[in-house]
Parts: C-alpha cells; structure tokens; sequence
C-alpha cells in the first residue's frame, strides 16, 4: 500500500512538473521567401515559400584597439545561413549563386503556436534582407539516412529589418532597421 501511494504521488508530481511543457508556445516552422526563387511550401499564409529546417546569423563589433579587423571600426555582419531540404529552389538557388545576380529582397518568417490551444500560430520573428546575393550553396546526402538530402545555403545582403512580435493581445513589435552601407539605422 505504501509503494502504491508513493507511486501515485510521484506520477502526480510528474504529471504537474510536465503541464507546462504542453502549454507552453512552441516554434511553429520557419518560411523563407526569396525574390524569383519559389519554394514548395502549402502553407496557406506562405504558399510557394522554401520551407527551412534551421537558420543562423550573428553580428559583430569590433572591439576597440585591436588592429587588424580590416572593418575600420565597422560592425562584421556575418551571411543569413540557412539548412533546408532538396527541393524545387535548389536549381535556381545554384544559379543564382553562380552568376552572383542581385535580387531585391528576401524574408525570412519564424512561427510559433500562438498558445491559445487551437493550434493557430503566429509570426514572431521576421528577418527582411534587401538587396541580396546568394553567397554560396552546399548539398550533402547519404544512401544509408532515410532522410531526403539536405541542402545548406547562405544570403549576402546590405540592408536588414530584423522584427520580434511578442505574443500579447496587442501584438507588440520591437524592430530594427540597418544599412551596412551607410553604416546606420533607416
């Protein structure tokens, strides 16, 4: 009887340290949408975008009296990376980055279950690049992997809008704007 208790009350316990896990909002999926490069995406709200797996980006300063940077006390802005399977804007994404066209913008959407427990999401992260190079493509695949080949590429760009939208009633957004030109805010 008491091994029975002590199960019941340690099920119970686990039961409550695990409830927030399942109500918490959760990453959605990640959209990618390049100028004249379509993707396969069904989404409704981002029909025809590339579907992405993952992403990566950094920026950074110059810390000051070090020598050889080579910025000239300019932020080092690092390329948008992203990781995504082998699909229909493969080819073009390859073209691209071998005649190093310019293309007027990409967007970049991160969703998330919005926590209402419909199941609906909402975008909270939004990263527009503008005036944008495919800067490099890489594909990798393995015979012995049930999963389909993978693709990783990377988006050289002069201008970004980086945008959060926090998950309250009113939506609210903090944003940002920089020119790596001009080297300052827009």
């Amino acid at each position: 009887m008491k091994c029975l208790r002590t199960f019941v009350i340690c099920g119970g316990l686990a039961v409550l340290y695990a409830l927030p896990l399942f109500t918490l909002p959760g990453i959605g999926a990640i959209f990618l949408k390049i100028d004249t490069i379509p993707g396969e995406s069904t989404d409704s709200d981002h029909k025809d975008w590339i579907e992405i797996l993952s992403f990566s980006h950094g920026t950074s300063e110059p810390t000051p009296g070090t020598t050889g940077t080579g910025q000239g006390g300019r932020e080092c802005i690092q390329d948008l990376s992203f990781t995504k399977f082998i699909d229909k804007s493969s080819p073009k994404l390859m073209l691209q980055c071998l005649k190093g066209t310019q293309l007027a913008d990409a967007t970049l959407v991160v969703t998330a279950d919005d926590g209402s427990g419909t199941g609906a999401f909402y975008e909270y992260l939004t990263i527009k690049l503008i005036d944008v190079v495919v800067s490099s493509v890489a594909n990798a695949g393995d015979s012995s992997s049930p999963d389909r080949p993978v693709e990783s590429f990377a988006i050289n760009f002069t201008k970004i809008e980086y945008s959060y939208t926090e998950n309250d009633a009113a939506k609210t957004k903090t944003e940002v704007r920089w020119d790596f030109e001009q080297n300052q805010e827009y």
